[in-house]
C-alpha cells in the first residue's frame, strides 16, 4: 500500500505566514461581509468568500506565490508520475496548503468575528422592537340631551328615591320623598 499523501508542518506554516502576508500588504484584498447574513454558517460564508477573493485579479500575485509552495512540495514528494496521485496529491496537499493560507489571512482580518457580528446586526435590524400601546378611550358619540317628556322627570325621580330609600331602610314616609309641585308653596310642605 503507498504511503499517504500528507503536507508538511513547515510548508503549512509558510502558507499560513503567506496568508498573514497578503493580508497586511495587500489592501485591495479585504473582508468583503456585506451581505454575509444569506449564509447560514461561517463554514460556508467562508468557502464562498475564498472564491470571491480568488477571482480578484489582485489576488493573482498572491496565487502564483502560493503556487510555488504547491509544487515545491511536489517535488519534495519524489515527483508524481501517476495522474491518480496528482488527484490525491491536489486534495490531500494543496487543499490543505491552501486552506493554510487562507486561515493566515482570515486570522489576522478576524473574518469570523466580523461575519458574527454582521449576522447579529442583521437579525437585530429584522426583530420587530416592541411597541408601546397607549391606551386610547374609543370615542364616544357626543351626548345631546332630549326633552323628556312633562311628567316623565318627575317619574324617574320618585322611582330613583324609592330605590335610594329602600337602599337605606328608612320609613315609608313617601310624601318626604315626592318633589314639590310649581304651584305648591315651600312654607306649607315642611309644616
Amino acid at each position: 500500500m503507498a504511503e499517504a499523501l500528507l503536507p508538511s508542518r513547515y510548508i503549512l506554516q509558510k502558507a499560513w505566514k503567506l496568508g498573514q502576508k497578503m493580508a497586511f500588504g495587500e489592501r485591495r484584498l479585504r473582508p468583503q461581509i456585506e451581505n454575509c447574513y444569506q449564509y447560514p454558517s461561517y463554514g460556508l460564508f467562508r468557502t464562498v468568500h475564498r472564491h470571491s477573493l480568488e477571482a480578484l485579479d489582485a489576488f493573482h500575485a498572491w496565487d502564483a506565490k502560493l503556487q510555488l509552495l504547491v509544487e515545491r512540495e511536489a517535488h519534495a514528494s519524489g515527483g508524481l508520475q501517476d495522474p491518480r496521485q496528482w488527484d490525491v496529491f491536489y486534495r490531500d496537499v494543496a487543499g490543505p496548503i491552501r486552506s493554510s493560507f487562507w486561515y493566515g489571512w482570515e486570522q489576522v482580518h478576524q473574518l469570523e468575528m466580523k461575519y458574527d457580528a454582521e449576522v447579529e446586526r442583521y437579525r437585530k435590524s429584522k426583530t420587530p422592537t416592541p411597541v408601546l400601546h397607549v391606551y386610547t378611550p374609543p370615542a364616544r358619540p357626543e351626548f345631546k340631551p332630549t326633552a323628556l317628556p312633562e311628567g316623565a322627570e318627575l317619574q324617574e325621580w320618585e322611582h330613583m328615591a324609592k330605590a335610594v330609600f329602600e337602599e337605606m331602610g328608612g320609613d315609608s314616609n313617601d310624601k318626604l320623598w315626592e318633589l314639590p309641585s310649581p304651584d305648591e308653596p315651600l312654607m306649607k310642605r315642611s309644616q
